[in-house]
């Protein structure tokens, strides 16, 4: 299959070592800047991973969906604070989002 519709990747990142998740995330950076990625389902636990070039996102907890809608609204709303208990807020560094506690 070289040019497929849907990727479902479900913590792809889980096991790497940090410089193979970096070129990792990068590469599904260059691929969007290239307009070849196609729909993505991107599962994690990890918000640095939720890059801002997604468009929408889904968050869910226990099954029960907290957000569904764009990425950047994710982002400036307070699901994440629900998500994770803890308030915190994010910092972007190299085309990504970090999380910094409060």
């Amino acid at each position: 299959m070289t040019k497929p519709y849907l990727i479902m990747l479900d913590e792809p990142c889980a096991g790497m070592d940090p410089g193979a998740r970096e070129n990792f995330l990068a590469s599904l950076l260059d691929l969007e800047k290239q307009n070849r990625l196609p729909a993505l389902i991107y599962v994690t636990h990890h918000i640095e991973e939720v890059l801002p070039t997604f468009r929408h996102t889904l968050v869910l907890r226990e099954g029960k969906i907290l957000y569904v809608g764009l990425t950047a609204g994710m982002l400036r709303h307070n699901v994440l604070k629900d998500l994770y208990g803890v308030s915190f807020t994010l910092m972007k560094r190299k085309g990504r989002y970090w999380p910094i506690m409060n």
